[in-house]
């Protein structure tokens, strides 16, 4: 196995936004060995391509602010933030 991607449909995150229905990433992974050699590429081209399938306009998808490596493969492939989570720890 060189990598993985687990997607459903579902309500968006964003419920005042009106968007419905989406496409949500539960999961990507592709193994270190394999990276930079365009599975990940082949692999969210497929899940668009099933989501569009299924009438779905929008594709969401979340991973941790400090996942410097997941934040520029997601660029790489058109992904853009739009949606911020911040936390203070206070003990």
């Amino acid at each position: 196995t060189l990598g993985c991607l687990v997607g459903e449909l579902r309500e968006t995150s964003m419920p005042p936004s009106g968007l419905g229905e989406v496409g949500y990433i539960d999961v990507m992974w592709v193994e270190p060995d394999s990276r930079g050699s365009g599975v990940a590429t082949a692999l969210v081209a497929h899940a668009e391509r099933w989501f569009d399938s299924k009438g779905v306009d929008t594709i969401e998808l979340a991973y941790l602010a400090a996942n410097e490596l997941a934040a520029t493969a997601w660029s790489k492939l058109g992904y853009k933030p739009f949606r911020v989570f911040a936390f203070k720890s206070i003990r």
